[in-house]
């Protein structure tokens, strides 16, 4: 009976129309979205952080070194162009 009255009443029909806008407008934001996830993820965020697969975690150091690097680079090519 509750089918049928789902059915009748069109709540299947009005639920995908509501997944289908609850996507279009995660599409539409899609800048916002990845703003809002890349701020959870520098801040690590301790909910975001135990959702995410230990590949990507191990990622995270690969940036910290990798900014380091770039710090050093930076303050090595300080240092020669104040030589000259």
């Amino acid at each position: 009976m509750r089918s049928a009255i789902f059915e009748a009443a069109g709540f299947e029909q009005f639920c995908l129309q509501e997944l289908d806008q609850l996507r279009d407008r995660f599409i539409r934001y899609e800048a916002v979205w990845r703003g809002v996830a890349q701020n959870e993820w520098l801040e690590e965020n301790p909910l975001l952080m135990a959702e995410m697969p230990e590949h990507l975690k191990a990622h995270e150091v690969n940036l910290e070194v990798s900014d380091r690097l770039r710090q050093l680079s930076t303050a090595l090519a300080k240092g020669v162009g104040s030589r000259e």
